[in-house]
């Protein structure tokens, strides 16, 4: 039985202890976005992005799955089951956008258990070989330091009953290996380790995604292209498919966020300058001389009596800080509420450590007011956030050469386009 064969099959050829075809769709429209290839250097399967082909690729051991048969003395059916399980989890993983990385919760081996525990128990084929299989939950992995080999991974009685997507399990997982050694990430780090030590093989032995520390823009829209068939087809487990679409809305507004910082920072402000280097070859540039960024102020006006989430306003403001320091621009950042209320300095917006206050009454216009009594210079972009619920400046109330407007998703539509008339808007949804 060539495993190959019975991976590309999935979604095509009926199974007798497989999902419904209309449930298997899904798997044959991931398979046409990998490569498969056969790899005994891997332990079992698993799943990586290759950089330089721009593709992602499962890989699976042929031996592996022949030291499984015989090991269990599975019948060919049996067998097809287990191939086709292994397949069918390194493909959620590549659904469910598992190879991204996240800094909120960044130890990738307990990361990718918590996965795995979850995956697992949403596929048929593990639900009928559960039984011939060696099986833990990742509790047990954490608190069991007698445990002898593991096969297959499975979701503890708790997560499972509370229907846990895998950042719950995660954050389960941490307080279990806080209470047990002390909190420093490096010594977590080694305690997990030591941990997937127990997990000789295996179906899914917790290390089976490499993640990929950036993958080209036209593959991650293949990716979202197929979480929004997957949602679609409606085959998924419904926390899978509540995963998919958080992640769809989290791309969506990194897009927006990244349209809204090219409109501010649009059309690059330089100046000749007399040099005695080389000429540049990139540029038509005489022989002598040099082209300079000019640096710029960029102000902001954040409402604090706003709906945008401060999780999204830090990763908003953090792209307007790096882009500000490649062109040289200086970024002021005011909080406003009944005017002025609190100035944000740079690298405080750079680290990401700082607090809105205040989310009280708004006025957007006594604020401009404040601003124009600042004394700030010549103000190249101003940018004001706000969810829009006060009256709206007018053109000849705001500052700058390029004013931008953005609104959280709740916002008043009457005061957006009433600023739609002298301002570029954006709304973060």
């Amino acid at each position: 039985m060539n495993p190959r064969d019975v991976i590309l099959a999935l979604g095509s050829e009926p199974f007798p202890l497989g999902d419904e075809l209309s449930r298997e769709y899904v798997y044959s429209i991931a398979l046409k976005l990998i490569d498969v290839r056969e790899n005994q250097e891997i332990e079992t399967a698993a799943v990586s992005y290759d950089r330089a082909r721009k593709k992602f690729v499962m890989h699976y051991n042929p031996l592996f799955f022949d030291a499984m048969k015989k090991k269990h003395a599975w019948n060919d059916e049996q067998l097809k089951a287990f191939i086709r399980g292994v397949a069918k989890h390194e493909l959620l993983h590549l659904i469910l956008k598992h190879l991204a990385p996240d800094s909120k919760r960044p130890i990738l081996p307990l990361r990718n258990l918590a996965m795995d525990a979850i995956i697992n128990a949403s596929i048929t084929e593990f639900k009928h070989l559960k039984d011939t299989l060696k099986t833990a939950t990742p509790e047990d992995l954490l608190t069991n330091t007698n445990l002898a080999e593991v096969e297959l991974i499975l979701p503890s009685k708790e997560a499972f009953l509370g229907d846990w997507n895998w950042e719950m399990y995660y954050d389960h997982l941490i307080g279990i290996v806080k209470e047990r050694v002390t909190p420093e990430l490096l010594e977590l780090y080694k305690r997990v380790w030591k941990v997937m030590k127990k997990i000789k093989e295996g179906s899914i032995n917790g290390r089976d995604i490499e993640e990929a520390e950036s993958i080209d823009e036209g593959t991650l829209q293949q990716i979202e292209e197929l979480m929004e068939k997957a949602k679609e087809a409606g085959s998924l487990p419904g926390k899978f498919l509540q995963e998919i679409e958080a992640k769809l809305k989290s791309s969506k507004l990194a897009r927006i966020i990244e349209k809204v910082t090219r409109t501010i920072f649009f059309g690059k402000h330089v100046r000749i300058q007399t040099t005695y280097r080389r000429p540049n070859r990139r540029f038509d540039d005489l022989p002598g001389t040099r082209r300079l960024y000019v640096g710029k102020r960029i102000v902001v006006l954040l409402d604090v009596s706003g709906s945008i989430d401060d999780e999204l306003l830090r990763m908003f403001l953090s792209q307007i800080h790096t882009l500000s320091r490649v062109y040289g621009y200086r970024v002021d950042l005011f909080t406003f509420d009944v005017g002025i209320s609190g100035h944000i300095k740079e690298d405080q917006i750079r680290k990401g450590h700082f607090k809105i206050k205040g989310r009280g009454g708004t006025s957007v216009k006594k604020a401009l007011e404040d601003l124009r009594g600042m004394n700030l210079g010549r103000v190249e972009s101003l940018v004001i956030i706000t969810d829009g619920f006060d009256d709206p400046p007018s053109q000849e109330e705001v500052i700058g050469r390029k004013v931008v407007f953005v609104f959280p998703e709740s916002h008043s539509e009457d005061y957006r386009k009433k600023v739609e008339t002298f301002a570029k808007t954006f709304v973060l949804k």
